[in-house]
């Protein structure tokens, strides 16, 4: 619970700030088994990439946030669609394509 509540932004502050991502990280090291935390993680990423060429500064973070949750909860198919987008995003139609495939074959 702690863990979760630390990581929400506070009350005027940016989604995707570095002080929202930091104290990301730090519930993540305290309860790295809250999948929903690792897609605040890359959600976040995201927000700090903007435009569409900045994705490919940010894709490392969102891709790796966007595993890590379905690591930990693969049977939420919304994980597998971000990680679609972000493949879309990155002009990876393979990857994109094997995610789905991934995502169908676990979420039927």
């Amino acid at each position: 619970y702690y863990a979760g509540r630390m990581a929400k932004p506070r009350d005027g502050e940016e989604k995707g700030s570095a002080a929202q991502v930091a104290r990301l990280e730090r519930s993540l090291r305290i309860f790295p088994w809250r999948a929903s935390g690792w897609e605040d993680l890359a959600e976040a990423a995201r927000q700090q990439a903007g435009g569409a060429l900045e994705i490919y500064r940010y894709r490392d973070a969102i891709e790796r946030g966007y595993r890590r949750a379905i690591q930990e909860n693969p049977y939420e198919p919304r994980y597998f669609e971000q990680l679609y987008y972000l493949y879309r995003d990155t002009n990876e139609a393979d990857r994109a394509v094997a995610t789905v495939l991934e995502g169908v074959r676990t979420n039927p």
